[in-house]
Formats: structure tokens, sequence, C-alpha cells
């Protein structure tokens, strides 16, 4: 496994080093795969530094994406290049030349060439910490082995390796239990946590002082997540501009839509989809603080997010015989409602351009943004042609 992973990287570096441009300096990328060499090669103390270079760099990346994405979706709200004359593929268009130049300037990190999926994946996942764990623990620094182990874990909560390592560490004598701490936190993850350990504990209060915590910073990670979804794709068999924004859009349509599922991967729960989730403990804490209303309040808003949710449901029917409350009480949390509505939006686009994929006449939908997304796409020659195929198709099968 690892010699595929490490030819796959090298294949990835000399795809980038033959695209590069001399202007740039080495990328994050590259130190991440010299990292991985120099760490096959057994070279534990040389590898390090690459490793902490390219998580510097690429955190560092991140943020100025997040903050160009901000930048640039305000500023492409009015579209005045050469791309005005699209309705909608106009403005992301304008954001991503945006992004990119300010990303640039912002950051100074950008990669020389195109930066491999397989590369990309990794720095998110933060696998330079777990090369890290392995050299140190080469070295016999276990300390700083457990506390890279740690890290690594807590941003892959799913990995058994991962896991096992983990508890390997947290047995030895030599590790502290500030080793066992990791560097940095996901403050919604955590609070989430305390939330849950005061359900079982029946502590009402810490319960929903944690998740109202939790669900602000949930807010900004979220976004956070939506934006990180403007990496680099996977991109095959496209024939024209139509066919690779249709492509492109979808995939990030899709990523955006599993950020709530993503970033609640470390639960040990059995509770429905991650957002709604918090609704669910809330609407216990409140009940037993005899909050009625914001126990209400709380269950509207999860019947909202998953109208098909039973539990929800019940939970409805069973406030609705309560004395005190009334119909007017039943309805979403103000304060979520602009989430639950780019959330709606999401899914929304998602299935406009998977219809648009198809490309067929017997589209019913006639809404202002089916129209705008179709004159968008008939703008271009490609569109038309496969319009024509797909009509000459539909005749010859009559």
């Amino acid at each position: 496994m690892k010699v595929i992973y490490l030819t796959t990287l090298a294949a990835a570096l000399s795809l980038v080093s033959a695209q590069s441009d001399p202007r740039h300096g080495v990328g994050y990328d590259e130190r991440f795969v010299e990292g991985v060499l120099t760490h096959t090669a057994g070279q534990w103390k040389k590898c390090m530094p690459y490793f902490r270079r390219s998580l510097e760099e690429f955190s560092k990346l991140e943020e100025a994406r997040r903050h160009c994405y901000s930048l640039c979706s305000r500023k492409s709200s009015k579209v005045t290049t050469r791309w005005a004359d699209l309705n909608f593929f106009g403005s992301i268009l304008e954001r991503s030349h945006c992004v990119r130049h300010c990303t640039e300037e912002e950051a100074g990190l950008l990669p020389r060439g195109a930066v491999s999926l397989t590369i990309e994946r990794a720095l998110r996942m933060k696998e330079g910490l777990s090369f890290l764990q392995s050299a140190y623990h080469q070295l016999g620094a276990i300390g700083e082995a457990a506390r890279a182990c740690t890290q690594y874990f807590y941003y892959n909560p799913h990995n058994d390796a991962a896991k096992e390592k983990f508890h390997m560490y947290k047995r030895l004598r030599k590790v502290t239990k500030d080793d066992l701490k990791p560097g940095h936190i996901l403050k919604y993850r955590d609070l989430f946590e305390i939330g849950h350990k005061a359900y079982h504990a029946e502590d009402w209060s810490l319960l929903v002082e944690s998740m109202e915590s939790g669900l602000l910073e949930l807010f900004s990670s979220l976004e956070d997540c939506r934006r990180d979804c403007t990496g680099p794709l996977k991109i095959e068999d496209i024939f024209g501009f139509s066919e690779l924004m249709t492509e492109v859009q979808s995939k990030l349509l899709d990523c955006q839509n599993q950020c709530s599922r993503n970033l609640g991967m470390f639960r040990t729960d059995k509770t429905e989809e991650f957002f709604g989730s918090y609704f669910h403990y809330l609407e216990y804490g409140y009940y037993f603080l005899n909050r009625s209303r914001d126990a209400v309040s709380a269950v509207a808003t999860r019947v909202r997010l998953d109208p098909s949710n039973e539990e929800a449901r019940r939970s409805a029917v069973f406030y609705k015989q309560r004395p005190g409350v009334t119909t007017k009480d039943f309805k979403p949390r103000e304060d979520v409602i602009p989430e639950i509505l780019k959330h709606e939006a999401i899914l929304k686009y998602g299935k406009l351009i998977k219809k648009l994929c198809e490309l067929t006449e017997n589209t019913t939908e006639h809404d202002e943004d089916m129209i705008l997304l179709e004159e968008d796409f008939k703008k271009w020659p490609v569109v038309a042609m496969l319009l024509e195929h797909s009509t000459q198709r539909n005749s010859a099968s009559e």
C-alpha cells in the first residue's frame, strides 16, 4: 500500500515539475512529496522540515482561500468581465478568476503547476502528521510522536490505524496526559461532545449551553467546508465549456452537500444528519428545563431540515398536545433560517445542474432558475450540437 501511495505521489510530483513556472518557489505540494520520499528512504530528521513546512503553508493557503472566496463572492455579484452575457455561470467564472488572483497575492503560496488530487487530499487530511509521528517514533522521541499521533487522530477519528496507534501511546508510561491533548481543536466538535456527555449525565443546563455555543461554531465550520470544496477536481471526458461547467458545478454542489455529514464523522451517537442532531439534543434539554416553546422551536427546525424524520414528527405531535403551545410556536428558529435556506439552495441547484446534464427535450422544469441555466447553455455551440443529437436520437427511436 505504501509503495503504491509513494508511486502515485512521485508521479504527481513529476507532473507538477513538468508544468512548473520558474517564477514560483518550491510549493507546499512539492515539500510534502519530498517529505514522503525522504521518509521512505529512512531519513527521519531530514523529512521533518518538509512535513512541518507543508502543513504550515497549506494551512495558510486554506485560510487565504476562505478569505478570498468571501471577498470575491461579494465582488462577483455584479459581473463586469467578458462573462457578463452569462446569467448563471458568469458570476461563478468571475469569482473563480478573482479567487485565483486574490489567493496568490494573499498567500503567495500557490503551487507551481496543477496539484494532483492525491496530494491535495493528503494535505487536507493532515497526512503530514502521520509521517511525523512515524519519524519521531523511529528517533525515539516518544512524546513528540504521541503528540503528532493525537493531532492526526483528532482530525481523522474514523481512521482505524490512527485510533490503534493513539491507544498504543496511551498505554506507554513515557507518554503524559499533555502529550495526548490535541494542540489545535475544532470548537464545534468539542462543544458537541460536551453536550452529548451532558445529555447522558442529564445535566440539561450544560447540554443547552454547549449545544447552543457549538451551533454557532458549526455555522462557521460549514462555511469553511463549503469554501474548501472549491479545490482541485478530477474532470474526465469533457468536450466543451458547457459540459465542463456542468461537471464542475455538479461536483462542487455534491461536495458542499456532504459538508454536514463529513464534519460529523467523529460522532459516536446514532442520531440523524449532523446539523439536525443539535436540535435533537436541544429539544431534550429545553424540555427538561421546562422551556417548552424553545423545545418546540427545536423540533420545528428538525422537521424543516428533514421532513421525513419520523422521530421529529412524533415529537411535533407530542408538543401540539401540550398546554400553552400554539400552532404559531411551530416555526424554525430565526437564527437558523439563513443556514437552512443555504442548505436548501445547494440541494435545489444541484438538482437543476443534474437535469441539465441529461440535455433532453423532455425537461418539464420552467421556473426562472432553469430558464436562466438553459439560456447560458444554449449560447455555446457544444450544447446546441448535443441538443440536436438528442433530438435526432429521439426521432430515430420513434
